[in-house]
């Protein structure tokens, strides 16, 4: 039998899956129904200006939290992992990483875009109609939310841990 020799720059990775969050998780469903009680809203006081508003408020946060993160990489001088990119998996929507992150850099990647995007927000409250700048300040968290709550209880259950997205789930591994 040949023995196979590893040479030294090999790079083995010993991953283990600590959790795996799933669609079934109740915060899925939670989720969709305070999305679909946001869109009956729009409806109810705006019409289909309502709907309008929304998807234009959700598309707009989106860019924003892309050029956040953007800004954070080229700040940050190689802290920020460069393996992000778009994700449309309900209920993560935007610009994800897309391989395996660790915990307490995404964490802090959140924080960043909840507090510089409500700043933002903060900013153009003056310039802003009143509809647009609720929608927008709604999309904001609604979009930042399931990465808050996901990266939250992973940041609980291992700090030192990583992340991978994927269309069907959110999963940490410990290394």
């Amino acid at each position: 039998m040949a023995q196979h020799k590893i040479s030294d720059d090999s790079t083995i990775y010993h991953y283990t899956l600590l959790r795996r969050f799933t669609r079934k998780h109740l915060f899925y469903w939670l989720y969709s129904a305070c999305l679909l009680l946001w869109l009956f809203a729009d409806l109810v006081y705006l019409g289909w200006e309502g709907a309008f508003v929304l998807v234009c408020s959700a598309a707009a946060i989106s860019v924003v939290h892309t050029v956040i993160v953007l800004l954070l990489r080229h700040l940050s001088q190689g802290k920020v992992p460069h393996i992000w990119g778009w994700m449309f998996a309900y209920p993560f929507y935007g610009y994800l990483p897309l391989g395996y992150v660790p915990v307490s850099q995404w964490n802090r990647i959140n924080r960043h875009r909840l507090l510089i995007g409500f700043a933002l927000l903060a900013l153009f409250y003056v310039w802003m109609p009143i509809a647009w700048l609720a929608n927008s300040a709604a999309a904001h968290y609604f979009l930042l939310l399931p990465q808050l709550i996901y990266v939250g209880s992973s940041m609980r259950r291992n700090r030192s841990g990583l992340l991978k997205a994927t269309p069907r789930d959110i999963s940490l591994y410990k290394n």
